[in-house]
């Protein structure tokens, strides 16, 4: 943009992002922009997918967003499997009904989750609901439920435990089975 204009490049980026980029990803790299452009202003939004992309016009510049595999239009930044994920120390994905820590309505994670526990034929109930992974996290680090996570969160949390390889989504939201 630079090249094109001369002077300083200014103006805004309206942005949307899901709470794990908005977390992990972006802090440095909007750190980074804003040093090279500091007229230009960020106005970062957080939200669930589902609402991401139905704003992506009328609100949005850009969203960062999770699909699911060959879905979206976008540009692939990173590919991260779905684990279903529980603390060490307590086993509640034997309780019956299995206890679920999972982001609001809209969110791809809880849609999966939810269709998977309920196409496997196990009923869930949803003790903890946050738009924060981080109260997601320490909702199933006291044991009290099952999260639905990326992997990369789950193996960066010290205490968390992904479920069995088996318990794993599947592109097809096949639930194989608990263990």
């Amino acid at each position: 943009m630079e090249k094109l204009r001369p002077g300083i490049v200014s103006g805004a980026v309206r942005m949307g992002a899901t709470n794990y980029y908005a977390t992990t990803v972006l802090p440095l790299l909007l750190a980074e922009f804003s040093e090279l452009y500091p007229a230009i202003h960020i106005d970062l939004e957080v939200g669930v997918a589902e609402e991401m992309q139905r704003k992506l016009a009328p609100a949005f510049d850009l969203t960062i967003n999770a699909f699911q595999g060959g879905e979206g239009n976008g540009v692939l930044l990173r590919k991260d499997p779905v684990v279903w994920a529980m603390s060490h120390r307590a086993r509640p994905h034997l309780k019956t009904p299995i206890p679920l820590a999972v982001l609001p309505q809209g969110s791809l994670l809880r849609r999966w989750a939810q269709e998977a526990l309920t196409a496997a034929g196990r009923r869930w109930v949803v003790v903890q609901e946050s738009s924060s992974v981080e109260v997601l996290k320490a909702c199933v680090l006291a044991g009290l439920a099952v999260g639905v996570f990326q992997d990369s969160t789950v193996r960066a949390a010290p205490g968390l435990r992904p479920l069995l390889p088996e318990a794993r989504f599947t592109h097809k939201y096949k639930l194989i089975r608990f263990a």
